[in-house]
């Protein structure tokens, strides 16, 4: 029995690492499953958020809104054909600026997003003076496009102190942007869901 100490020390210093292969295993794992479920209760949030904003749909009148540009990004613009359009991708947050109230909404782009002042659209906008549908938004090969529908000029893009005009062709949106129709201002948020999420 006293020629296996040396095997004994062995056997123990192996159970330590495999323990501490295992704790580790489990760390990671943990911090995965917190980031997903923080992911989660965000979404599940800004749903919430949603519901309550519809619920009070039309209680603020739009009045003046003040203007503030946010975020700081590179100024990109790219124009495509309308074809081939995919329902795969990120959400869409959209906030729209009112004088007494910001609402905010979310969106999964299936087909597209119809935005104006008739209750047809999926975002209805409270200006009296915009036309029925202004524009669309757009998700083709998991990117957001804007395309204008309205016939009316004027509605555009702020990005980065630039202002981009809208067109019938589909105008890729970047995240922040600031969609400006008429007195409404929509800050646009794209939020993409991480790969560590699952249902």
């Amino acid at each position: 029995m006293n020629v296996l100490p040396g095997y004994n020390v062995w056997i123990i210093a192996g159970e330590v690492v495999l323990l501490a292969v295992v704790i580790t295993v489990m760390v990671v794992l943990r911090r995965r499953s917190k980031k997903a479920d923080l992911q989660r209760m965000q979404i599940a949030e800004i749903l919430r958020d949603n519901a309550l904003d519809d619920a009070l749909k039309n209680v603020y009148a739009s009045d003046e809104k003040v203007e503030e540009l946010k975020k700081s990004e590179p100024l990109q613009v790219a124009f495509h054909d309308p074809q081939e359009v995919s329902p795969r991708g990120v959400l869409v947050q959209i906030e729209v600026e009112a004088s007494l109230s910001t609402r905010r909404y979310l969106f999964d782009i299936k087909d597209k997003i119809s935005i104006g002042g008739s209750e047809k659209n999926r975002l209805v906008l409270e200006d009296a003076d915009v036309d029925d549908v202004l524009c669309h938004l757009i998700m083709q090969n998991n990117q957001v496009y804007v395309k204008r529908i309205s016939p009316r000029e004027g509605l555009c893009i702020h990005r980065n102190g630039h202002m981009l005009p809208l067109s019938d062709q589909l105008l890729a949106i970047a995240d922040g942007d600031l969609l400006m129709a008429g007195n409404d201002r929509l800050h646009l948020n794209l939020i993409s869901v991480g790969e560590g999420v699952s249902d």
